[in-house]
C-alpha cells in the first residue's frame, strides 16, 4: 500500500469516528447546539411557573364571577319579595277604598229603607188600601235584596242581651216579658257590612218587671 492510499484510509476512519461520536442513540433527544442542561431545567421551571400562574388567574376570575352571580341572585330575590309585598299592600288598599265607597253609598240608602218601613207600619194602623201597602212592601223587599247583594246584614236586636258594640240605647223601661238588660224594642234597625257595624241599632232596653205597688208601699 502506498503512502497516498494510507492517508486516504486514515481520513475516512477519522471522519466515520467523528460522525459516530456526534450521533445520538436511538430514541434519545438531540441537544441543540450551545444549550446547557442547567438552561433546559430553568426553561422547564419557567414554563411550569407560567402554567401555574395562568391557572391561579383563572381560579380567581371564576370565584369573582360566582360571587357576582350570587349577589345578583340575592338582589333579584329581594326585588321579587318587595314587589310581592307592594302588590299585596296595593290590593288591600284598593279593597279598603271599594269598601269605603260602598259604605258611603249604603249609608245614604238606609234612611230610605227606614222611611219605607215606617210607611208600612203607619199604613197597617190606618185605612190605607191594601194594594198600596203591598206596593210599598215590594219596594222595601227589593231594597233589602240590593243591600244583601252588597253584603249588608241586619242586626238582630229585639230579645237579645244589650250589646253596646251593636246597640245604641235611647231609653230604659220596665218590661215584664223581657229580662233585665235585654232589648225590649227597636226604634231603628242596625246593619253590619263585612263583619263591621255599619250602623248600630237604636233600642229600648228593659229594666225588668216593674216593681209591684205592694212592694213600693212597704
Amino acid at each position: 500500500m502506498n503512502t497516498e492510499e494510507q492517508k486516504k484510509e486514515n481520513v475516512e476512519a477519522e471522519t466515520g469516528a467523528g460522525s459516530a461520536a456526534g450521533a445520538a442513540p436511538d430514541g434519545a433527544p438531540v441537544e441543540s447546539a450551545g444549550q446547557h442542561p442547567a438552561g433546559r431545567e430553568e426553561n422547564a421551571h419557567h414554563q411550569h411557573h407560567d402554567r401555574g400562574h395562568k391557572h391561579g388567574h383563572h381560579g380567581k376570575k371564576d370565584h369573582k364571577e360566582s360571587s357576582e352571580a350570587a349577589s345578583l341572585n340575592e338582589r333579584l330575590l329581594r326585588l321579587a319579595a318587595d314587589f310581592d309585598n307592594f302588590r299585596k299592600r296595593t290590593a288591600r288598599e284598593w279593597d279598603e277604598v271599594r269598601r269605603k265607597a260602598n259604605e258611603d253609598i249604603i249609608l245614604e240608602l238606609l234612611p230610605v229603607t227606614d222611611s219605607l218601613t215606617l210607611a208600612i207600619e203607619s199604613a197597617n194602623s190606618g185605612d190605607t188600601p191594601a194594594a198600596f201597602v203591598e206596593g210599598v212592601k215590594l219596594v222595601l223587599d227589593r231594597m233589602n235584596a240590593v243591600l244583601a247583594k252588597f253584603g249588608v246584614e241586619p242586626i238582630e236586636a229585639v230579645g237579645k242581651p244589650f250589646d253596646p258594640a251593636l246597640h245604641e240605647a235611647i231609653s230604659v223601661m220596665a218590661a215584664p216579658q223581657t229580662p233585665e238588660n235585654h232589648v225590649f224594642a227597636e226604634s231603628r234597625k242596625g246593619y253590619m257590612l263585612g263583619g263591621h257595624v255599619l250602623r248600630a241599632s237604636q233600642v229600648i232596653v228593659s229594666s225588668g218587671p216593674a216593681p209591684s205597688s205592694d212592694g213600693a208601699g212597704k
